[in-house]
């Protein structure tokens, strides 16, 4: 009888060898397939041409892509929370987006202006992305563009157009001056010859008018195509 209770125990043993072993082998392959997807998605953050930032529902900062480091200057912004890096207008913005992303489930757009790590102001365009688990925002990821460069040429052909159209209307300005100023006058001698020929001349002084006249057309032409 006792041999009986030997083998049974054996017998419960090895077939809880045998599940315990399973189970620890589907655990190591799920742990191998998480950290795999744990590398690919490291892969893509560090690919994407911006920032990428994954945060809790409460704004903690759980990790962020390598392209981060040439703004945090050293700084580790794990654990800490994303409003510790804003203030003011960048802050409520923040906040206001990550609100309706956790109420809608929804990608969220936003707009911050906040400091690099030596501290000037950077311009970024920020999209909030909810990550869903059973319907439920598990995390957050932050996909940030530096739009700094792009704001400095935008207000830069901004000032260019304003110059140019400044000088189209100092242009316009002036063409109007030179036709009242230059134009009108020579049209009133052209006039004024028009009318000294309608009377009786002499032959030579009939002649020393046609040259004025043809002088008078002459440089109102030239005026004309100048203007």
């Amino acid at each position: 009888m006792s041999w009986y209770w030997l083998i049974l125990l054996i017998v419960v043993f090895l077939v809880l060898l045998g599940l315990v072993s399973a189970i620890a082998i589907q655990l190591r392959q799920e742990l191998e397939s998480r950290n795999s997807e744990h590398l690919r998605l490291r892969t893509l953050w560090n690919q994407f041409p911006g920032i990428v930032t994954e945060i809790r529902p409460d704004g903690t900062i759980i990790g962020i892509g390598e392209s981060a480091a040439p703004y945090l200057n050293g700084r580790v912004p794990e654990g800490n929370n994303v409003c510790d890096y804003l203030a003011g207008e960048a802050k409520t913005a923040f906040t206001s987006a990550l609100a309706r992303a956790l109420e809608t489930r929804e990608p969220q757009m936003y707009e911050v202006i906040a400091p690099d790590g030596n501290g000037n102001p950077c311009s970024f365009t920020n999209r909030l992305l909810p990550v869903l688990a059973d319907q439920r925002v598990t995390s957050l990821l932050i996909l940030s563009l530096d739009r700094t460069e792009m704001h400095k040429v935008e207000a830069e052909l901004t000032l260019q157009k304003t110059a140019a159209e400044g000088a189209s209307a100092a242009k316009s300005r002036f063409l109007a001056s030179m036709s009242h100023e230059i134009r009108n006058p020579l049209n009133s001698v052209a006039g004024m010859v028009t009318l000294l020929g309608a009377t009786s001349l002499e032959p030579r002084q009939r002649q020393y008018l046609n040259t004025l006249q043809q002088a008078a057309d002459h440089l109102l032409g030239i005026v004309n195509d100048v203007l």
